[in-house]
């Protein structure tokens, strides 16, 4: 196998069997089991909507999981993991993709934390808040909201292959700050921040590398369906007003790269592509 994720049938129940001794659950879910709605990748990109998986009722819930890891790692190939309760227990629930055969999966591994651990509302509450803010200071960029560097360095690696890189930086960025004040630099970076998130989808990946420059990386994505909201972002971009910098004008270069690939040599395309952009974009092409 070239890859750490692509098993055979009879591998991936080996390796079941083996997390089984240290797991309480251990389940492999396809498309059907995670009853993704519509398996034309248009429709589901068009819609956002998936239907909910019925594992919700291990849980003892009445109504599907809203934080479901498992349609999520199915999505964008992450490795996921969060907490979830049943009763006062508590459980480390981790999701894993995998391709069995070539059929895309997704494993999910689910601990209980402590058999003997019993916390009530409020401590679950206050356990859950810590763990929120404790993730939002490793991986969130205070600034613009989006992941940060060690999101990508961390999480974004291990993802070893990606369907579609696009690589985004601000257009006069040093300009901007030299002559308005970071201030309004910094208002620039959460203007074209929040404008890239208003045209993608809640599993894209937004992550701020540094400075002026953004890294989108997308998976489950039709090509044209691609190539058409990576122009949408330009020009979306280049129609930010910003009321307390009305001379400012925002635009940005994009590159994007679409296949499956090693993220690393898409990383790579993607911005050599995005300063062919810059470059035309001076040039006035």
């Amino acid at each position: 196998m070239n890859s750490p994720y692509k098993m055979t049938g009879q591998q991936a129940e080996e390796r079941m069997q083996l997390y089984r001794e240290i797991f309480t659950v251990v389940r492999l879910l396809d498309a059907g089991d995670l009853r993704l709605s519509g398996s034309n990748e248009g429709r589901e990109y068009q819609t956002g909507k998936m239907e909910h998986c019925s594992c919700y009722e291990y849980w003892e819930k009445n109504e599907p999981c809203e934080n479901c890891i498992s349609r999520k790692v199915y999505q964008d190939r992450i490795q996921r993991t969060k907490l979830e309760y049943k009763g006062n227990e508590l459980f480390e629930v981790t999701a894993c993709f995998v391709e069995v055969d070539g059929k895309p999966c997704v494993m999910e591994l689910v601990r209980r934390m402590d058999g003997e651990l019993l916390i009530d509302a409020e401590g679950r509450e206050k356990l859950l808040n810590r763990l929120t803010s404790y993730h939002d200071e490793l991986y969130i960029d205070a600034l613009t909201g989006a992941y940060n560097r060690r999101y990508y360095e961390e999480q974004t690696k291990s993802m070893r292959y990606i369907d579609a890189v696009a690589m985004l930086d601000a257009n006069n960025f040093k300009a901007i700050n030299d002559h308005y004040g970071h201030a309004a630099g910094d208002c620039v970076l959460k203007a074209v921040c929040d404008c890239i998130k208003n045209c993608i989808r809640s599993s894209d990946i937004l992550i701020r590398l540094g400075g002026d420059e953004f890294v989108l990386l997308m998976a489950n994505i039709p090509e044209i369906v691609f190539y058409q909201k990576i122009t949408e972002i330009k020009q979306r971009i280049s129609e930010i007003k910003l009321p307390d910098y009305p001379d400012i004008k925002c635009a940005a270069a994009i590159g994007g790269v679409y296949g499956i690939q090693p993220i690393e040599n898409a990383l790579t395309e993607a911005d050599r592509l995005m300063y062919l952009d810059k470059n035309a974009s001076k040039e006035g092409k």
